[in-house]
Parts: C-alpha cells; sequence; structure tokens
C-alpha cells in the first residue's frame, strides 16, 4: 500500500518518473498561483492544481522531491519528460470493458488507484507522441489520454476527499505500450483531418470574420478568431488545442461581457464553435464543453485591460452630459478596467477628447446581417390623426408623460389626485365624465399603507384603481417577492389594461422597473420603447415618475439617468417646492402636442387623517398626505431652482471666519502664497494628522468655495489675489452655504 507522500520517507519508485508539485488539499486554500482562470480561494479541484509550471518544474532528482514531500504538497508524474503515456479512467472498469468489447486482453503494467478509477502507466513508443486527444469517448468509455505536456496525480497523493492515490504494486514495471492501442490512439494523416475538419467547420473568407461595434472591439474579437484558428488540430498535440480554445472563450466571454460592445454573448459562443479546429474524434461536443467551462470561469467579468481611451470614446456615445461622461469613465478607471491605468492628465485627456469627438449614434442601421425592415411611407396616404387628452394640454393619451422633482416633496400625492380624477371623469379633456379604471405599479410606496389610503382621501373610485403587486418567485421551496421589470412583465402588464378597461397607466418611479443601467442608452431605449408602443396601441395615459438629480441646471434636464429618458417623452411635467408659501409648484417643461408649454400649476399639499387596523386588529388613526389643486402658478419651477442655487451660491452667505481670511488676501497688493494664509491665520500647512490635519483641510475648503463664489481668484498653484475690481462684500456672521 502506498503512504501518503507527505507524511512518509519511502513511496513508489522515482528515479524512472519526473515529478511536479501539486497542491496540498489539507493547506487552507489551494497553493496554486492565481490567475485569470483560477482563484486560489474558490478552487474546486484541491488537489490537482500545479504550483507553478509543472512542465519546468518536473524533476526527478530525489533529492528535490524529498523536498516537496516534506512540505506536504502532492505529485504529478509530467509524462513527457517521463517517457509514459497515461490512461485515466474515470469510471472504474471502463478500460476492462474497452478490451473485452475489442477482444483484447487487459495489458499488465504499472497503475495507481485513484478516487474514480486507475490510472494505467505506458512507455511512449519511440517516435510516436500523444497528447491529450481521446477517442475512447467518442465509444462511450470514460477513459482520457494523458500525454506530452500532461500529468497525472501521482501515487501517494491524496484526492480532495480524503482518498490516497494508491500504487498496485510500487515495484510494477512500466510495460510498453500494446501495438493494438498505438495503432487506436495514432492521429490519421494530417490532410485527412482538414478535409474532414473542412466539412466540419466554415471557411474562412478572408478579412475580418468580425465586423460589429468599433475598431477596438473589432480587433480584440478577431485576435481571439485568429488564435482559435492557429490552434493545433485536436489529434496533434491535444493539450494546445483543449488549453488554447478554453482561453479564447473565455476572452471571447469578457468582450461579450462589456457594456458597450456590441458582441453578445451568444455571438462570443457561435464563434468559438466556427472557428475552434474539429476533427472526426474530437467534435462539437467538446467545443461545447469548453465553452461551458469558460462560462464558469467568467461569469460576468469583462475584459480588464481596454485602453481609457476606447472606454471614453464608447461611453461618449451613450452619456447624456460631460459631467455623466466623467462620472463613467472615472468608474471604470478605479475599479481596475484598464489592466495599466494611465497617469490621471491622461485620463482626462481621454475624456475631453472623447466629448469634443462624440458622434450621435446612427438612428437606422443596415446591412446583409441587419434583422431591420425599412417601410417607405408616402405621406400622401398618411391619415391625419389628433391627440386625445386625460387632462386637456396636460396628459395626452397614447403616448408617454413624465413627473420629475426631487425626492420627498410629494410627487407620488400629486400623481394620487390625478388618479383619482381619472376615475371620476373630473378632468377637461376626452374622459370628462367617462370614469375609467387606473392600473398602478408602484416600486416604493407599501400598498395598504400608504398607497391606498392616499387615494381614498385624494377622493379615488376604489373600484377603479388597481395596483400591480411584485411577483412571486419560488427559490429553494421559498417564495420571493421579486419587483416587476419591463422587459419581463410588458405582456403581462398589457394583458392587465385590457382585462381592467384602464385608461391611464403609472409606474411610480420607473427606475425601480428599469433592468440594468438606467444611464446606458440602450437599456433605458430597450424598457421605454415597448412601454410607449404599448401606450399607443391601447391609447392610454402613461405616467412615470422620475427623480431629479442632484446640481444645478435646467429642470427639464435635471432628470436623473440616461438623456433619453426625457427624448422619449412626449409630455414632461416638473416638480419643486416654493418655500415662501409652502406650496408645490407643478410646470410643463415639455409638451409636443400643445402649447402648454410653459404653464405652471400651484397644488397644496396637506394631510388627512384616516383610520385603519395595526397589526393587533386595533382600530387607529392615521395621517397622510393629500393634494389640492389651487390654480395657475406665478412662478415657474425653473424661477424656484434658480432662486435656490443663487441662495446656495450667493456671496453674501460667508461666516465670519472665512470673511477674514478673504478680507486679508483682498488687502495685499501681491498674490498670496498658501503657506503665507496658512502662517497668518495659525494652521500647519503640512500637519498630516489630528486636529492640525483638520484644521489645513478646513482652511483649504474655505479658500476653494471663496474661489467659486468669486470673492478671490486662484493665479497659480497655491497663489490667491483680490478678484479684479471687486472687494468682499458685507455679511460677517451670516450661514455659509
Amino acid at each position: 500500500m502506498t503512504p501518503r507522500i507527505g507524511h512518509a520517507a519511502k513511496t513508489a519508485p522515482v528515479a524512472r518518473f519526473h515529478y511536479a508539485p501539486l497542491d496540498d488539499p489539507t493547506a487552507p486554500q489551494c497553493l496554486a498561483p492565481k490567475s485569470d482562470t483560477h482563484d486560489p480561494g474558490t478552487c474546486a479541484e484541491r488537489g490537482k492544481h500545479p504550483i507553478g509550471s509543472h512542465v519546468r518544474n518536473a524533476s526527478n532528482d530525489p533529492g528535490v522531491i524529498a523536498t516537496w514531500r516534506r512540505k506536504g504538497y502532492n505529485l504529478g508524474v509530467v509524462c513527457g519528460p517521463s517517457g509514459v503515456v497515461i490512461l485515466d479512467e474515470d469510471e472504474l472498469g471502463d478500460f476492462e470493458r474497452f478490451c473485452a468489447d475489442h477482444g483484447v486482453e487487459v495489458p499488465v503494467t504499472y497503475r495507481v488507484r485513484s478516487a474514480k478509477g486507475w490510472h494505467y502507466y505506458f512507455a511512449e513508443p519511440v517516435g510516436i507522441h500523444f497528447g491529450n486527444r481521446t477517442p475512447f469517448k467518442k465509444q462511450g468509455y470514460n477513459l482520457d489520454v494523458r500525454g506530452g505536456n500532461a500529468y497525472a496525480v501521482a501515487a501517494g497523493s491524496a484526492h480532495a476527499t480524503g482518498v490516497v492515490y494508491e500504487a498496485e504494486n510500487d515495484d510494477a514495471p512500466v510495460s510498453v505500450m500494446p501495438e493494438w492501442l498505438v495503432t487506436y490512439l495514432s492521429a490519421p494523416p494530417r490532410h485527412e483531418v482538414k478535409r474532414d475538419a473542412t466539412e466540419a467547420v466554415p471557411a474562412y473568407a478572408g478579412g475580418d470574420a468580425y465586423s460589429g461595434g468599433t475598431h477596438y472591439e473589432r480587433a480584440a474579437v478577431n485576435g481571439c478568431i485568429a488564435k482559435l484558428r492557429a490552434l493545433p488540430q485536436p489529434w496533434f498535440g491535444g493539450a494546445g488545442w483543449d488549453e488554447g480554445t478554453y482561453t479564447e472563450a473565455c476572452n471571447l466571454l469578457e468582450i461579450a461581457n462589456v457594456p458597450f460592445f456590441d458582441l453578445t454573448v451568444a455571438d462570443a459562443e457561435a464563434l468559438v464553435k466556427a472557428h475552434a479546429p474539429t476533427d472526426e474524434a474530437w467534435g462539437i461536443e467538446q467545443v461545447e464543453a469548453k465553452i461551458a467551462s469558460a462560462h464558469q470561469t467568467v461569469a460576468d467579468r469583462i475584459r480588464k485591460d481596454l485602453p481609457i481611451d476606447v472606454v471614453a470614446e464608447a461611453v461618449a456615445k451613450i452619456a447624456p452630459d460631460l459631467t455623466d461622461l466623467e462620472d463613467q469613465v472615472w468608474g471604470y478607471h478605479r475599479t481596475g478596467y484598464s489592466g495599466k491605468p494611465p497617469e490621471r492628465h491622461a485620463v482626462k485627456f481621454a475624456i475631453r477628447s472623447a466629448w469634443s469627438n462624440r458622434e450621435k449614434p446612427a438612428t437606422v442601421t443596415a446591412g446583409e446581417n441587419s434583422k431591420r425592415s425599412l417601410n417607405l411611407v408616402d405621406l400622401s396616404a398618411v391619415e391625419f390623426e389628433v391627440t386625445e387628452w386625460a387632462w386637456d394640454n396636460v396628459v395626452p393619451l397614447g403616448v408617454p408623460t413624465g413627473i420629475a422633482g426631487q425626492a420627498g416633496i410629494g410627487k407620488s400625492t400629486v400623481v394620487s389626485w390625478l388618479a383619482a380624477g381619472v376615475t371620476r371623469g373630473t378632468f377637461e379633456g376626452d374622459l370628462k365624465g367617462q370614469p375609467a379604471s387606473v392600473l398602478i405599479v408602484a416600486g416604493e410606496d407599501d400598498i395598504s399603507r400608504q398607497l391606498a389610503p392616499r387615494l381614498n382621501v385624494a377622493g379615488a373610485d376604489m373600484s377603479r384603481v388597481h395596483v400591480l403587486q411584485p411577483t412571486i418567485e419560488t427559490t429553494a421551496g421559498q417564495q420571493i417577492e421579486t419587483v416587476m421589470q419591463l422587459t419581463q412583465d410588458l405582456p403581462g402588464i398589457r394583458q392587465m389594461l385590457i382585462d381592467t378597461g384602464a385608461k391611464m397607466l403609472i409606474l411610480d418611479p420607473i427606475l425601480s422597473f428599469v433592468e440594468g443601467n438606467p444611464n446606458a442608452q440602450g437599456d433605458v431605449r430597450r424598457a421605454l420603447d415597448p412601454l410607449a408602443a404599448l401606450a399607443r396601441e391601447l391609447n392610454i395615459a402613461l405616467v412615470v415618475v422620475m427623480h431629479f438629480k442632484k446640481g444645478h441646471g435646467v429642470a427639464g434636464e435635471k432628470v436623473s439617468g440616461s438623456h433619453v429618458w426625457r427624448d422619449v417623452l412626449r409630455s414632461l411635467l416638473v416638480m419643486a417646492i416654493d418655500e415662501e408659501s409652502d406650496y408645490r409648484v407643478v410646470s410643463i417643461d415639455k409638451s409636443n402636442y400643445s402649447n402648454a408649454r410653459g404653464k405652471s400649476m400651484l397644488f397644496e399639499v396637506t394631510g388627512a387623517v384616516v383610520q385603519g387596523r395595526d397589526t393587533k386588529g386595533n382600530v387607529r388613526s392615521q395621517l397622510v398626505s393629500k393634494a389640492a389643486y389651487i390654480g395657475d402658478s406665478p412662478k415657474s419651477v425653473q424661477d424656484l431652482l434658480e432662486a435656490e442655487n443663487s441662495k446656495r451660491d450667493g456671496r453674501r452667505g460667508v461666516k465670519e471666519e472665512t470673511a477674514e481670511v478673504i478680507e486679508w488676501i483682498c488687502e495685499q497688493d501681491e498674490p498670496v502664497r498658501w503657506i503665507d494664509i496658512c502662517i497668518r491665520f495659525d494652521v500647519d500647512p503640512n500637519a498630516r494628522e489630528g486636529a492640525g490635519k483638520q484644521a489645513r483641510t478646513n482652511l483649504h475648503r474655505k479658500l476653494g468655495r471663496a474661489v467659486d463664489r468669486g470673492d478671490i481668484r486662484r493665479v497659480g498653484k497655491g497663489l490667491y489675489h483680490k478678484p479684479d475690481g471687486l472687494r468682499p462684500i458685507d455679511g460677517l456672521g451670516e450661514e455659509e452655504y
């Protein structure tokens, strides 16, 4: 019985084999190095991975092998240097079954019992070399061939299950491979394989096999294809084919996972199948197995070596503005999207160049492989249609309407008032006097505690209000509520609209129901375009609730996410609070079917008391919000935003200590250095910790804000001076914004 290598001085004979160190399955994690295809912390093949290159480390030096033993390593027999070919039986008895089926005797040779079957060792025939090609599996025998640079776990090593690989007889000789086995394993003439492979693999017509996407994407994909086509045929150096096919499958899947590339996962799989060499024994099934292994390794991992200028150029096509482009590119940069990150100034240069050179994506693409069909419409045959209104000149039927504003200002309350009016048929427009049903998809509000009470106090006909509940999915025997997703659930929503006869669909907030990146044009289009088509098909009012993003800007441009959100909407209402009156102002920022753009309306949001039962069954009162329409507003949302921005950025809101710094700088005839400012106000310019560091940081921020307000100028690195012709204004002791 062969003892465990790491705990014995004597094992199977070593002088005739070349060994390489393998992982010790008893170690806390795999000892093999980390790579793109191997994570030591999650390794599922413990005890089998080589520690470094098994080919370069292969040795039959007793001293070296003894050192590996003392460290507790498993050992692997490297076939080529050892001059052996090993048949690896993955199902016990399959080699005996093969021999019986072919009328030959099982050869007597040195063999090692593994966790699954036997490893049969044979001396490699002179002048004939075998790789990993196995014709056995085509005939239903679970046998692998190990030769050339391949290796097999040696006797005395331990399987991850604790089973020790045991030699049947440590001193048994390694027999010469029988002639019948040599004949069976020998490859057919190379030209014959190539003729067969031509039938299995589409002929390469020259030029680029992949023509989609950017220049970089085409180069990367076609580079992978070239490597696939350059692989040895499976029968010739099988290890090269095996590893090469797997590696290029991983590379193509990583490229397909890049969000702004055109290549899809299905495209990547098809390219591997089309260009990986095959033969009569190693066909498409083995290629698919390599693709499956690549999927397990790659998962959602993306290409890591993208140049930052490529990232910037690609994102610029979908970014709504320069700020969004900067955020996305720096996000890729910080998370290691580029394998060799450039310097900071190079990133900034790439962003500026990409933004200045950006082009809007073509509206229509056509070509031999295009799935689009173009229809030529003669306008003389088009019958004019007029727009119908759920609320005259405010909320049209058949197209999407958005209502956007800062979080927490009562958008959902105003939308509840709108829904209530539709259920009562009270709005001026095409539904006046025709009470209609409303379907609501709520992503944030609790139905029984918020949505239903709010609609009730708004005066809705509750029998005409229908709410789409979260879907229920069963996972591992448990029921889990999942948020509705537009791309998956739109057919179900359509049927519910038809069943209820609803004339208004409300999604609050819309971002809760969009899969993917709300800043990505493609993801937004995939969600909104079918939704807009549904509104037109059923001629319903489609109302979507959205949030403002932070910062300054025109009201309509502050909608969160991609600029596509605003482009798709035919009507956009924006909302803000008038802090002087506490009224809500709603302005029509966009109206493609009326001249009402710029009109502003005033709403009062108050509270109303409702009664309900708590979890113990007791009747209790609760305050819910209620909106009431007041009339036209003299102020617009843009007026309110500009007033708030002016207040925030105004130069009359500085603290006393900040004003003192500004005053001193403006009194100097020449620009003042940062170090002189620090000395003047008792701040250590070199402090790196504690209160000193905090004081230095605070002073630096005060100077930055003063520069932004225009109270002082930054005239060089670390140099500050008074503004041209201006003096700091009064306002000592007031709040700083």
